[in-house]
């Protein structure tokens, strides 16, 4: 079974990327708001929350379009089509790699004062950024349209 790469093109993929990060942009909102309720003790400012919702999805569908297209692009370039580990971990990849360009055209403004966080907490922050951010668009990135040859 192959993926009709060629005739398909690059738009279900990206559909379905983004339609991935939907999910993937709601839980980084409630990961956020969680950790503001167990860091504190309460949620400073809850209607800035509500405002962070859309802003949370409108992330996680560029993020999961930028996946799928790249999923897209590889599959085109090496000729193959890439089953659902090798989605997520292509995703996961392209969502790190997607963040840290985020952070280097915008870096972090002076004057901002907060505690240094351990090596340890920064691996576990991009670990789960790379899986719910990455993995779960990549596993939806896919031309659902297959033919079978014999």
């Amino acid at each position: 079974m192959r993926y009709k790469l060629h005739k398909s093109g690059p738009l279900p993929f990206i559909a379905r990327g983004a339609l991935g990060g939907v999910p993937a942009g709601f839980i980084t909102w409630l990961l956020a708001v969680l950790s503001d309720l167990l860091r504190l003790g309460y949620i400073p400012y809850p209607y800035l929350y509500i405002l962070a919702i859309p802003l949370a999805l409108l992330l996680g569908v560029v993020v999961g379009a930028i996946v799928g297209t790249a999923i897209w692009i590889l599959g085109v370039v090496t000729g193959r089509e890439f089953g659902s580990i090798a989605r997520a971990i292509i995703g996961f990849a392209i969502a790190l790699i997607a963040i840290e360009l985020f952070a280097l055209i915008r870096p972090e403004q002076r004057g901002l004062a907060h505690e240094p966080l351990s090596w340890t907490r920064h691996a576990i922050n991009w670990l789960m950024t790379g899986i719910i951010l990455g993995a779960l668009p990549g596993l939806m990135a896919s031309a659902k349209h297959r033919e079978s040859t014999p």
